[in-house]
């Protein structure tokens, strides 16, 4: 029985890893696509008051 129980154990800390780096994968990449946006949204303002 013990070694169900460690067995078990293991395998669900592999599983949060895997889930966990999947997520942080995912919130890396929104992350990402923000910044750009937020780059794009400033190239766009900076370039409407320079042609002011």
């Amino acid at each position: 029985m013990p070694e169900i129980k460690l067995n078990l154990r293991s395998n669900l800390l592999r599983l949060f890893r895997y889930l966990s780096a999947i997520i942080l994968n995912y919130l890396n990449q929104f992350r990402k696509m923000s910044n750009i946006e937020l780059v794009f949204d400033f190239l766009s303002s900076y370039s409407a008051i320079a042609w002011c």
